[in-house]
Formats: structure tokens, C-alpha cells, sequence
């Protein structure tokens, strides 16, 4: 019991000595909520970063990349070899027996902003038709 009546009594020293280091207090407290505050965003960007890294990730979907490839960007299949993937035995068919692909390319496009005039380049991707691929028969 006596350890509870001298935790009390310096918290109330404490408090009753507040309005003497009224300044110190504020800097304290504005402080550790501005490093609280960029905890939580920086851990709130995380998430939201892997969530959308992760967001099309399921057991039975894969990406099929390059092997020189570093990312999405940078992988480079020909259409002739993506047909080839397409067919392989291990990719799941659809009802009329189609393989259940989808070809994709990335691309970078250049444009101008139309209120600066300043040139912004940003990615395209797009879903290539399996009936634009060639066949390899």
C-alpha cells in the first residue's frame, strides 16, 4: 500500500507543478504526438503499399516473367512463346476447353499536361488478344 500512496503523491507533485512549466509540457506533448503521428503513417503506407503490390495475388493465378526480368516492366516475351505458355497442360480451361490467359504488355507513354504544357510520362497496360497472338502450329 505504501508504494500506491507514493506513486500518487508524485503524480499529484507532478500535475500541480504544470502550470509553473507550462511551456516544457506543451513541447512534450506536441512532440511525442507528431512522432506517434508519423509512426502511424509511415506504417499506414506500408500497408497500403503491400495491399496493392499484393492485391491480385491468389492460389491459383501466377504471372509468368521473363528471366532477365527485374519487375513487370522489364520482362519481354514473344507472342509466339506466350501462345506456347497458354497451351501448356497445368493452365486451367474454360468451359469450351480456351486456356484461361491473358497476355499483357506494358507500356510507357509520353504526353503533355494540358493546363502546363510540362511533359509526364506514366505506364499503360493492356490485355492482348489471343486471337492477335500467332498460332504455333
Amino acid at each position: 500500500m505504501d508504494f500506491f500512496n507514493q506513486l500518487r503523491m508524485l503524480l499529484r507533485m507532478n500535475l500541480l507543478g504544470v502550470p509553473q512549466r507550462l511551456g516544457l509540457v506543451c513541447t512534450t506533448v506536441i512532440g511525442v504526438t507528431c512522432a506517434v503521428g508519423v509512426l502511424i503513417s509511415m506504417l499506414a503506407m506500408g500497408v497500403g503499399a503491400r495491399r496493392a503490390a499484393m492485391g491480385n495475388v491468389r492460389p491459383d493465378r501466377a504471372s509468368v516473367l521473363s528471366v532477365d526480368a527485374v519487375g513487370p516492366g522489364q520482362s519481354a516475351i514473344p507472342k509466339d512463346v506466350a501462345v506456347l505458355i497458354a497451351d501448356l497442360p497445368e493452365i486451367r480451361r474454360n468451359s469450351s476447353g480456351q486456356p484461361i490467359a491473358v497476355p499483357q504488355t506494358l507500356v510507357y507513354v509520353e504526353a503533355r499536361r494540358k493546363d502546363s504544357g510540362n511533359s509526364v510520362g506514366f505506364p499503360m497496360t493492356g490485355a492482348v488478344s489471343r486471337t492477335t497472338l500467332p498460332s504455333c502450329t
